[in-house]
């Protein structure tokens, strides 16, 4: 369950941007206040839990919205240092710059040299970045493998691919692991970001059947077609209109718009639901689109999320 503290954490950082900042001291980090623009708190690490200078924090002794800001302010630094050095990789990890940085020698490892850099500016030396945080492999290899995964090929299919390419020989169970690591690490930021943004205006919506302890059940599922995101599922012994409300009602709810694109296969249940749904006094406007195979408009993202469930 995600707290209100912690949506208004995200909240703010987006809001405030630059205003979040480390200090001098690494464990140290000043957060602006959300409506007093000269007013700051200071946020620290003392070794075993987050503190904060703030009223809230003092008086709670808990997590505050300014902490939540920092936790997801350095999963963000985390991710940019892993992915936003890859094409200019001579940009200062500690300061950001990249107009007083030198080389200054190399470095050896069990893979290959690796280039050793002086920032002139803070002083500091880095090397260059060959992989994400405690990660043996290139990082342009493990960026490419998620994305050839998440575009539809398989694990092994990538791991052909990275080595035939990159000359990176990983197994696809390697792979899978980097799938799970950087899901994780994404993740949870991703999952509590979704209530603040708006869902679209098309949904998609199938059953599956999945095997719980040796029977045959059915998995509904419902999916915003232009994110990508779960909205609603549930799992049934029977293929019924009943089962199908069930998930659209679940669904609808996620969205504001007062007019829904629903996609779904040729079942029956669906048709029966939306009777139903329209009966009971639904204010949202239906329009159900049974997508074909091949055509403008089909139902292939809702069956592709199916399938890859059944794999993993």
């Amino acid at each position: 369950m995600v707290g209100k503290r912690e949506v208004k954490g995200v909240r703010l950082l987006e809001k405030l941007g630059a205003a979040v900042a480390p200090t001098d001291n690494p464990n140290t980090y000043l957060v602006g206040s959300e409506k007093n623009p000269e007013k700051t708190y200071r946020v620290v690490w003392d070794g075993k839990r987050w503190t904060c200078s703030c009223k809230d924090y003092e008086k709670r002794k808990g997590t505050c919205k300014h902490v939540w800001a920092i936790r997801y302010y350095l999963v963000l630094k985390r991710l940019s240092q892993g992915l936003g050095r890859l094409e200019n990789e001579n940009i200062c990890p500690y300061c950001g710059s990249n107009m007083n940085v030198v080389r200054r020698g190399w470095r050896y490892n069990r893979e290959r040299p690796v280039q050793v850099y002086l920032c002139k500016s803070c002083k500091k030396y880095f090397s260059e970045q060959t992989a994400f945080l405690k990660m043996k492999t290139q990082a342009k290899a493990v960026v490419a493998a998620l994305d050839l995964y998440f575009k539809g090929l398989s694990l092994r299919k990538t791991a052909e691919h990275l080595k035939e390419f990159y000359g990176v020989e990983v197994s696809h169970t390697t792979i899978l692991k980097w799938i799970r690591k950087y899901s994780q690490l994404i993740g949870h930021y991703t999952k509590n970001l979704l209530e603040l943004d708006k869902h679209g205006e098309r949904f998609a919506a199938d059953e599956t059947i999945v095997k719980v302890k040796g029977r045959d059940m059915r998995l509904w599922t419902m999916l915003d077609e232009e994110k990508k995101l779960v909205l609603a599922y549930h799992i049934s012994r029977e293929r019924t209109a009943e089962e199908a409300e069930k998930l659209l009602l679940e669904g609808l709810k996620k969205s504001e718009e007062p007019i829904i694109e629903l996609v779904t296969d040729g079942c029956k249940a669906y048709e029966k639901a939306l009777e139903k749904i329209a009966k009971n006094g639904c204010e949202k406007k239906i329009v159900h689109i049974q997508g074909p195979l091949i055509g403008p408009v089909t139902n292939n993202k809702m069956e592709r999320w199916n399938g890859k469930l059944k794999t993993e």
